[in-house]
């Protein structure tokens, strides 16, 4: 099935729990379904009444009937029209709901103005969205005659209240949509959220926090954004009505942080840490010793679930919403009057009831199950989840090779996915490929066929081995999932089961990193082992680990894991001659048993584009930037791309640092680095696209005036510079974003770091030379860097360690 999960994009960009929720069921969907996902997202702008309701004219115009199903939860996104519109919603435009009597405005508007009856009577009388383009047509009328500027056209007002409140009820009647879900049981019993008569079922989002776990308890800690809804001054005059020790520690940033700074300024027990990295705030979880969260008429609230999942109790307000729900009070927590003398006893009573381990047993409880597992089951039906051994697929008697792979290939997206997708597709024209793949906890037990020839078994860690994993992680303050598997793979036994089945009558074992070659050893008979080397992985996790005890002693397992995996292999691929070199050097393997084997590119899919039409497509973003008020002195576009990982972190940091020296220069950056960038205040030159389809990204690459490789630390090549070449994009790159990759000086503009800001001034002036440079580039690429050459190379040296007799031809 294929499906859409639409949504708006904010302008400015200010990425908050609605982004947590469409990015998680997106990764849900795309890496644990069978299903084709696509998130789409429209930029919206909700400073005006005019700018409103062209955001809800935009969707209305959105035609995806070329999708199975539709999935939105956010105004206006759910104007889309789809026979299959599934509704998860987070909540409407509340101004204009239940928050609305706050600005003491009157729920109708007594103006006889001509223009103003007609619009009004128009939207109170649509019930078909085949009237919406007439009324829509009306709108715009009426806005030319009343002028953008009328006090009975403000936002809010009785007007935009009557306008956005009839095209909600147009678009989420029971006739649209086909299943009504909301995120917590505030939001579907809000009055007027659904239409009448419309029972939602909950379905409650998990964070998308990573590692959550319980350490023993230090201080008080909570984190939000600092607004007044938010409470937070609330909290800190309970201070005064706490007579006991302990630190309040208040994560978070916003319009309200110097006030509460200054009224905490008495109290030194109080402590503001400002925005926190995902790793430190899972610490700060995990060392609170409860969390107070104390929002007024919070939709759901994910700290909640967040500190629960932490296994610390709660305390919040009768009036916070969402919260409520979760606490369980005398048991996990507490739910009080909203007053500073109440929260200061209840913070007193939290500290008592969470020296009680039952305390953190229920915590934990009321939020088990909340995983995007659930979600997505019941939006779209995936059928229930279970451990029960996959199907194989049956043989085709051709000679097989059983790959081991700490992640999931499908879908690829990130680096190591992506080579193995397509270098492994182009083995499978000479062998049957089974990958054997580890996943994440609660990913369903699965086997799918990538493409003939080419099989994936995914196996979930056992939550033992997870959790395992969590400890370590939270050790060195970064993920470990793949330096720990082979320690912990004995944890997950339906992972060694499937192996051990899958090797039985194969011809070799082919590691697509080192970490799971412990586990080779543990079940197979003496195959021949390939060994694909992705990066030399000491030299890039001793980048990457902290210098401390437990980062020390990580580098050493490391090491030996990777030296085993050389000792073993009787071919080891590299991606470049310093992976090479390196491997030799560390554990003195023989140079005969090494094979280059450099990143490629997919180049059916990467169309090069000529200059010209590069700076045409150029053109249309800017026209659209100056459009939404953002390019005013925008004259050329350059891109990142870049998935999680911490060389590509830093190298999306580093532009964000640099893009205020080039204000004309709009810099699209791509992939999921960008979720690391979320919580920074970006300079107006910089846009995370974050994970885009592949359509999307090849639109970036065909518009863009430069792209971008400003890495300075990781090990092997980078496809994302390869890709880049083949689109015929013109590169600025340091040293450490070529590693790897050979081309004739002058065609590639190298910079180190400190002046990339130069090098791309350099590279736009001489842009007149940049169509014979790209188009050079591009076939040195189609000579070096396809994957079916360099396929072909690697099958003719493993029929060889294999004693296969070649294929002829």
């Amino acid at each position: 099935m294929k499906i859409a999960i639409v949504a708006p994009s904010p302008i400015p960009y200010d990425p908050g729990g609605a982004e947590a929720v469409w990015s998680g069921l997106y990764r849900e969907l795309a890496g644990n379904s069978p299903h084709d996902v696509e998130l789409i997202k429209v930029p919206v702008r909700e400073r005006t009444l005019p700018e409103v309701m062209a955001g809800y004219e935009a969707f209305s115009r959105l035609d995806l009937h070329h999708f199975d199903m539709v999935i939105s939860g956010k105004y206006p996104a759910w104007m889309v029209d789809h026979p299959n519109h599934v509704l998860y919603l987070l909540h409407p435009l509340r101004g204009l709901y239940d928050s609305y009597a706050a600005f003491n405005l009157p729920l109708t508007e007594s103006s006889v103005d001509p223009a103003i009856r007609h619009l009004l009577a128009a939207a109170a009388g649509i019930d078909a969205v085949e009237a919406l383009p007439w009324f829509f047509d009306l709108w715009r009328s009426n806005l030319a005659q009343l002028g953008p500027n009328s006090p009975m056209l403000a936002h809010p007002s009785p007007v935009g209240r009557a306008l956005v409140r009839a095209l909600d009820r147009v678009a989420m009647r029971p006739g649209a949509i086909a299943r009504h879900f909301a995120i917590s049981r505030t939001v579907a019993q809000r009055p007027d959220y659904f239409p009448r008569g419309v029972t939602a079922k909950v379905l409650y989002p998990p964070s998308d926090l990573e590692g959550l776990h319980e350490e023993p308890g230090e201080f008080f800690f909570t984190a939000s954004r600092h607004d007044a809804p938010k409470r937070l001054d609330l909290l800190v005059k309970a201070m005064a009505h706490y007579q006991g020790a302990r630190q309040l520690v208040i994560g978070g940033r916003g319009p309200d942080s110097a006030r509460l700074e200054k009224l905490a300024s008495s109290d030194p027990r109080i402590r503001f840490v400002g925005r926190l990295s995902q790793a430190d705030l899972v610490d700060h979880y995990a060392r609170a010793i409860g969390v107070p969260f104390i929002p007024f008429n919070e939709d759901l609230g994910l700290v909640t679930i967040e500190a629960m999942s932490s296994g610390k109790p709660v305390l919040t307000c009768h009036d916070a919403g969402g919260p409520t729900e979760f606490v369980v009070p005398g048991r996990n927590g507490f739910v009080v009057d909203p007053t500073p003398a109440e929260l200061g006893a209840g913070l007193a009573r939290l500290e008592r009831l969470a020296a009680s381990p039952l305390a953190a047993t229920a915590a934990r409880r009321a939020v088990d199950g909340i995983n995007w597992n659930r979600v997505a089951t019941e939006l779209v039906g995936l059928g229930e989840r279970t451990n029960r051994r996959a199907p194989t697929i049956a043989r085709s008697g051709r000679p097989r090779l059983v790959v081991t792979s700490t992640f999931p290939v499908w879908p690829p997206r990130g680096g190591g996915q992506l080579r193995m997708y397509h270098l492994y597709g182009a083995l499978s024209r000479r062998f049957d490929i089974d990958l054997i793949c580890l996943a994440d906890p609660n990913t369903p037990r699965s086997v799918r066929e990538v493409m003939p020839g080419m099989t994936e078994y995914v196996v979930a860690r056992s939550e033992d081995h997870h959790h395992q994993e969590s400890i370590v992680a939270a050790g060195v303050g970064m993920p470990v999932t793949d330096m720990v598997a082979g320690r912990l793979v004995t944890r997950t036994p339906e992972y060694l089961e499937q192996l051990a089945e899958s090797i039985r009558g194969a011809q070799g074992v082919l590691l697509a990193d080192p970490f799971l070659n412990p586990a080779v050893r543990l079940v197979h008979n003496n195959l021949p082992v390939v060994y694909d080397a992705f990066n030399c992985e000491y030299v890039l996790k001793s980048q990457m680990l902290p210098q401390t005890a437990a980062g020390q002693a990580l580098r050493r397992e490391v090491r030996s894991v990777e030296g085993g995996a050389c000792d073993d292999a009787q071919l080891i691929l590299t991606v470049s001659d310093q992976d090479r070199d390196s491997l030799r050097d560390l554990y003195g393997t023989p140079e005969e048993r090494f094979l280059l084997v450099p990143n490629g590119v997919d180049l059916d899919t990467v169309p090069f584009t000529l200059m010209a039409d590069r700076h045409a497509n150029r053109d249309r973003w800017l026209a659209n930037l100056q459009a939404n008020g953002r390019g005013e002195a925008i004259t050329s576009l350059a891109t990142f791309v870049g998935s999680w990982h911490p060389p590509n972190n830093a190298a999306g940091k580093a532009i964000v640092d640099m893009a205020p020296e080039l204000p004309g220069v709009a810099f699209l950056l791509m992939g999921g680095h960008c979720r690391t960038l979320e919580h920074l205040s970006l300079p107006p030159n910089v846009f995370l696209l974050g994970v885009v389809s592949d359509a999307v990204k090849q639109t970036v690459l065909r518009s863009v005036d430069l792209a971008l490789a400003p890495l300075t630390s990781g090990s092997g090549t980078n496809l994302k510079v390869v890709e880049y070449l083949a689109a015929g994009a013109p590169l600025v790159s340091t040293p450490v974003g070529m590693r790897g990759l050979s081309f004739d000086a002058g065609l590639v503009r190298v910079a180190e770091l400190e002046n990339f800001p130069s090098a791309i001034r350099q590279e736009l002036i001489a842009a007149d030379g940049a169509p014979h440079r790209t188009a050079r580039l591009r076939a040195l690429v189609e000579a070096s860097y396809g994957w079916p050459a360099l396929g072909d190379a690697a099958t003719r040296r493993i029929e060889r360690v294999l004693a296969l007799r070649p294929v002829a031809g």
